[in-house]
């Protein structure tokens, strides 16, 4: 991974938090886009970054649009030529319940995030992935999108529509023999959205952030042949 530079959402905490800091001890180059400036700070403190290049960019995904998502490819361009991997990590759960409880707004904001957002995301940086090394995007699914769960509501919905988001995009490159598109779920893990979802559960008792990130790293070196679009921890 040493001088790969690769762009992922959601770094200031969780798998996003646990694979960056992977990275930056693999010598790869970070463009990280998060929502909160001062959690970003606080990363850069947190880690020895001063041996790669380490682009910070501040976005709401909530809110992300076409013009946004234009500014963020020329604040990319001023320091990189090309990208090697892209890792849409960041995602919201919203509320579990009932799907005729859900209301529009809470509906359309899990959607905005966890669907239109990478859809834009993708659309503006796979033009400037490097056609000269394998390169990765991959995409973080989950269980529930792929078997429809009650009370995971509109959560359950937007994966189910990122991996086809990720079907569709594989399709369109399948020409490109140096890219390549995962869509992987890395199952229960030690995280504050999972915590969310189940609060009594014992942290212990499932995969810590660093060890799902491990498997990520696994997945973003040009070496690995991904079996399949649709991945899990155990067909890695």
């Amino acid at each position: 991974m040493k001088n790969k530079n690769i762009v992922i959402t959601g770094t200031t905490n969780g798998i996003g938090y646990a694979l960056a800091t992977q990275l930056v001890k693999k010598s790869a180059n970070l463009i990280c886009i998060n929502r909160n400036a001062d959690k970003a700070d606080q990363f850069h403190e947190d880690l020895d970054t001063s041996n790669i290049a380490c682009l910070d960019l501040i976005s709401d995904l909530a809110t992300l649009n076409e013009s946004n998502c234009q500014e963020l490819v020329d604040e990319i361009l001023k320091d990189f030529d090309e990208i090697h991997g892209i890792v849409l990590n960041a995602g919201i759960l919203g509320p579990l319940k009932p799907l005729q409880d859900v209301n529009e707004e809470e509906w359309k904001k899990i959607f905005d995030v966890n669907v239109h957002a990478n859809f834009l995301l993708l659309k503006h940086l796979v033009p400037l992935i490097s056609l000269n090394a394998k390169a990765k995007i991959i995409l973080l699914s989950s269980g529930v999108g792929y078997e429809g769960r009650a009370y995971w509501g509109a959560y359950s919905a937007s994966k189910f529509a990122l991996n086809g988001l990720a079907e569709i995009l594989a399709d369109e490159l399948s020409t490109h023999k140096n890219i390549q598109v995962i869509s992987f779920n890395p199952g229960a893990t030690n995280t504050a959205m999972r915590t969310q979802a189940f609060p009594s559960e014992d942290p212990s008792s499932i995969s810590s952030t660093e060890s799902v990130a491990k498997d990520i790293l696994k997945l973003l070196d040009e070496d690995f042949d991904a079996p399949k679009l649709h991945l899990s921890r155990s067909d890695i």
